[in-house]
């Protein structure tokens, strides 16, 4: 596995803290034997191919290794598995420094003395105390990433992502180019949507704004297009890896949402029952079986991901139906309210909803880059919730 190798080590050392990681949980008790860091000179970069085993590399593997790098002037040592006595470990590391320092260019060699530095000091780690100790106190996020939050070359941390050192060095588009792309979208998405949506409405249905405490009723829809974006779109993550295809995701996930969310409309038009109790089935309900949604999730998929793909695909719209179920009430309900006592207010239901959807895709995946989809899944639940009390609000100040 290669990744380019900045003048601070970044993509490569997460690369390795994720093998320590992995390898531990795996039962191997030194992972510092089992692995090896190459590095490759290439025009004005320079990038790391790390070398892992199950098992300790051998004095043979890691000399046969060595000899072959002296002979390539582009080609240096980076990390030597602690495979020897220490001090015989001592003379062969402090030789080969020596030997990438007499053929290194001056450019190269300044990207290699951070790496030494940097890849010694998190895989020479006693415990896993001191390599958590070693990844707070390093100046980019090396932490090991996972299915729930899986954006590997998400390295910045927060503060870094606005500073204007960060701007630079950044080869093509890597570093916090991203988050500037996912902060320029949300922008640009908010503006042409209000453009295209809100503006239009304005112009054209100002008195739909005509309404009795209407703020509550606009929170309302708004929480409804960002809640169900943020549950969407994270059932989507959590399933993905579980369905083998993103093909099969969206096929599966993402059209068993909609159908099940157009069920729940219409099971909410046929209930004689007052819309106070159908919103708080609909909305508690959501926000209930999203969490519970969660944790089925989370113990089946390790039970059937052998499984075949008739039986994952079945299980997926299982685990979903119920969640979207609940989710298509609330709105249906809104509607229905609104044809009765507001019925100019309606295109600025659809028109709030559609805005906030939009930015709500967005948003959800600048969430999840920093605290990972489970936690955009919970938040779509406390926003169903809040939009619970913000119509319940507007029911109240209207009897």
């Amino acid at each position: 596995m290669m990744y380019l190798m900045f003048d601070q080590p970044r993509e490569g050392l997460r690369l390795a803290n994720l093998f320590l990681y992995g390898a531990e949980r795996s039962g191997v008790k030194k992972p510092s034997k089992c692995i090896m860091v190459i590095a490759w000179h290439f025009a004005p970069t320079t990038w790391a191919a790390t070398l892992i085993k199950k098992e300790p590399f051998t004095a043979k593997e890691v000399e046969t290794i060595l000899n072959r790098i002296n002979g390539q002037p582009d080609l240096s040592v980076v990390y030597i598995p602690d495979i020897y006595p220490p001090k015989i470990q001592q003379w062969v590391e402090a030789k080969v420094k020596q030997e990438v320092e007499a053929k290194c260019s001056f450019y190269h060699l300044n990207s290699m003395k951070p790496a030494w530095e940097a890849y010694y000091g998190l895989i020479r780690a006693e415990t896993l105390q001191k390599r958590r100790a070693f990844e707070n106190g390093y100046p980019y996020k090396i932490t090991p990433v996972y299915d729930d939050r899986p954006f590997f070359f998400e390295y910045h941390v927060v503060g870094q992502i606005f500073s204007a050192n960060s701007r630079t060095g950044n080869l093509w588009g890597r570093g916090t180019f991203v988050h500037y792309v996912l902060f320029f979208l949300f922008g640009i998405t908010a503006f042409v949507s209000f453009i295209a949506m809100i503006l239009p409405l304005y112009i054209f249905e100002r008195e739909g704004l005509k309404v009795h405490r209407i703020w509550p009723l606009l929170g309302f829809f708004c929480s409804l297009g960002v809640g169900f974006m943020f549950i969407e779109l994270g059932f989507i993550q959590k399933l993905s890896i579980y369905l083998g295809h993103p093909m099969y995701t969206l096929a599966v996930v993402l059209a068993g949402i909609l159908m099940f969310t157009g069920i729940g409309s219409f099971y909410a038009g046929t209930r004689a029952i007052d819309r106070v109790s159908l919103l708080k089935q609909g909305m508690i309900g959501t926000a209930l079986l999203s969490i519970i949604c969660l944790l089925i999730v989370k113990l089946i998929i390790p039970i059937t991901l052998g499984s075949p793909l008739w039986l994952r695909i079945l299980v997926s719209l299982f685990s979903i139906f119920p969640v979207g179920l609940f989710m298509g009430i609330p709105f249906a309900t809104g509607l229905r309210y609104l044809s009765e006592k507001y019925p100019r207010f309606i295109p600025w239901a659809w028109g709030i909803n559609g805005l906030t959807s939009v930015m709500g895709s967005i948003l959800a995946i600048i969430i999840a880059m920093r605290i990972g989809f489970t936690i955009v899944v919970l938040l779509g639940c406390v926003t169903y919730l809040c939009g619970l009390f913000a119509i319940l609000y507007h029911f109240r100040s209207n009897t």
